[in-house]
């Protein structure tokens, strides 16, 4: 049952319905807080609650030990996850973006949304390396810690937007081979970045604006072939901008406005055919090769 309009709440008794398995109760308006019976429930597998007008804390006790899909976005939650959520073998996806959680993630929790919420502290290890996470999406949120240097085979998408991230983009992202979207913007990350990214052919938006990077843009990036969007404004680079930038073929966003780069704009420039270009605030010299 989706987009009804019930004015009701979820009754306290539902635990008692033992063969439940299933529940998607989303967009029908429903009111107060989610029954601390809901997740007892031995044969529950999925539960789709998004986008109603509940409140609260996510019960503490999980027994549903089969479930599969939590979807619980849009519903103006508090408190933190509980940890049983982390002791789940057969969650693949868990939905809490646009919230107002707290706290930290559970130890071992699997694939996770929650953008838009108010989480605290490190990334578990176990989280960056679940068996089945292809995206990552946790922006806007207080997260800490540095990135790791091993994340799941299949990890094709990581937006960390908006968070407190520290330390060196790391040289094992050479091994994470699926991905294809990188974004970081706004947070505190430093150094280098480093040679190694280069052999990330998949790669379509590489965005680390807004951070504290600083030293040369790699300089060998032809291999970046399916690159279309590239920022890494707001932050401390310096150098040349490398002429291979001019030679990626897909490439339709460049943004490194706000650095401390110099020299001549590469005349390869003019082999680009971009829709948006941003070179401003910076020490270059030289005309803007056209095409």
């Amino acid at each position: 049952m989706t987009e009804a309009n019930l004015d009701g709440r979820i009754p306290e008794d539902i635990g008692n319905m033992t063969a439940l398995e299933f529940v998607e109760l989303s967009m029908i308006g429903l009111s107060g807080t989610i029954p601390s019976g809901l997740f007892q429930l031995k044969n529950f597998t999925i539960v789709y609650l998004y986008n109603n007008r509940l409140s609260g804390n996510i019960p503490q006790s999980v027994m549903s030990l089969n479930l599969d899909e939590v979807d619980l976005c849009k519903i103006s939650l508090t408190g933190k996850i509980p940890e049983d959520f982390g002791k789940l073998k057969r969650l693949s996806k868990m939905i809490v973006f646009d919230n107002n959680l707290t706290g930290e993630l559970p130890d071992s929790l699997g694939n996770c949304d929650t953008e838009n919420n108010r989480i605290s502290g490190r990334i578990p290890d176990g989280l960056w390396t679940a068996e089945k996470l292809s995206t990552f999406i946790i922006h806007d949120n207080l997260f800490t810690g540095q990135l790791p240097d091993r994340v799941a085979s299949n990890l094709s998408v990581v937006d960390i937007r908006n968070n407190k991230f520290t330390g060196e983009l790391p040289t094992g992202m050479s091994t994470w081979h699926s991905l294809s979207v990188f974004r970081a913007s706004n947070n505190l990350l430093s150094g280098q970045i480093p040679q190694e990214l280069i052999a990330l052919p998949e790669l379509i938006v590489h965005l680390p604006d807004g951070n504290l990077l600083s030293r040369n843009l790699p300089s060998n990036i032809s291999s970046w072939k399916s690159l279309a969007t590239l920022s890494s404004s707001r932050n401390q680079l310096s150098g040349p901008i490398p002429a291979a930038v001019g030679l990626l073929p897909n490439l339709i966003d460049l943004d490194l406005f706000s650095n401390q780069l110099s020299g001549d704009i590469p005349t390869e420039f003019g082999n680009l055919r971009l829709t948006s270009l941003n070179l401003s605030s910076n020490h270059l010299s030289g005309k803007i090769p056209l095409s």
